[in-house]
């Protein structure tokens, strides 16, 4: 679940910026059985936050709103997760 929340809030956030999904258009996560994810005690999600393989990209990232962005879309994408509870 915390993947989809993540991928939601990444759409909000990084609106116009190309946004990889796996399987087709139907699935945000790319599973695999990495060690880190099999031995932690908590819920766990690798995120990759864009490439820095063009230069449209790097000065993003670097920007005060790139890092803004992948800021808030983490803590957002976390608080769905917390509040499935309530």
């Amino acid at each position: 679940m915390l993947a989809y929340d993540l991928y939601e809030a990444a759409k909000k956030y990084l609106a116009g910026q190309k946004i990889r999904l796996f399987n087709g258009p139907k699935e945000p996560d790319f599973e695999k059985n990495f060690y880190i994810l099999r031995h932690t005690k908590c819920a766990a999600v690798l995120t990759e936050n864009m490439f820095q393989d063009c230069r449209k990209d790097v000065e993003f990232l670097q920007s005060h709103a790139g890092m803004e962005a992948i800021t808030m879309l983490h803590i957002e994408g976390i608080e769905y997760l917390c509040n499935y509870d309530e």
